[in-house]
């Protein structure tokens, strides 16, 4: 019976743990790989986005820094299936973001654009 009682106990706080450290493991994936990216180490950044995609396949990030790594690696055809899976998950998002950057690059442009002529 006290046995019984403490495998039960140690099986929870196992489980406890696997949660836990599941939950910091998501965040984790996405650090390592886009540190790795920053390195050019774009293989270990695509094992460790792929190692968060299988632990949350919902995740939208993780398919756009992968997509990303991809590009920066030259596989473009896996870096557009990423893409279009991250739209699928979240089209908003997609839409959103690419606003964004269509906003960010008018200003870049204008003013460089700005700056060479105010002389």
């Amino acid at each position: 019976m006290l046995y019984t009682k403490i495998v039960l106990l140690i099986s929870f706080m196992l489980l406890g743990i696997n949660l836990l450290t599941a939950a910091i493991r998501a965040e984790d994936w996405l650090k390592l790989g886009r540190s790795s990216i920053s390195r050019q180490n774009f293989d270990m950044a695509i094992h460790y986005f792929s190692n968060e995609i299988r632990d949350n396949p919902q995740n939208v990030f993780a398919y756009l820094e992968r997509a990303e790594a991809y590009r920066l690696k030259g596989e473009l055809v896996k870096s557009a299936e990423d893409k279009r899976k991250a739209y699928e998950i979240d089209p908003d998002y997609i839409k959103r973001v690419s606003r964004q950057n269509e906003k960010l690059s008018s200003e870049i442009r204008y003013s460089g654009f700005s700056r060479s002529y105010a002389h």
